[in-house]
């Protein structure tokens, strides 16, 4: 493994820290984690296809029940009692 040197405000540095701290794992640890959720990314052409893709599905489900978007939670308790 390679060593990089990078500059960072006080202020991330002290949120990184208490956020290191909070979870019990090293502050490079959570570092190299933002950086592969980075790099884990789509390319922007992809996540706007995903987009688009994601939109297209709206309405594409009939339940039947009339008043569901106002619901929903009511519904998804039913389920789970």
């Amino acid at each position: 493994m390679g060593n990089t040197q990078i500059s960072i405000d006080d202020a991330r540095v002290q949120r990184l820290q208490e956020l290191a701290t909070s979870r019990r794992v090293p502050m490079d640890q959570l570092v190299q984690q933002a950086i592969d959720t980075l790099l884990d990314q789509p390319p922007a052409a992809r996540r706007e296809e995903l987009w688009e893709r994601s939109l297209a599905l709206i309405g594409a489900a009939h339940t039947g029940i009339s008043d569901l978007a106002r619901n929903h939670d009511k519904y998804l308790a039913e389920d789970f009692c």
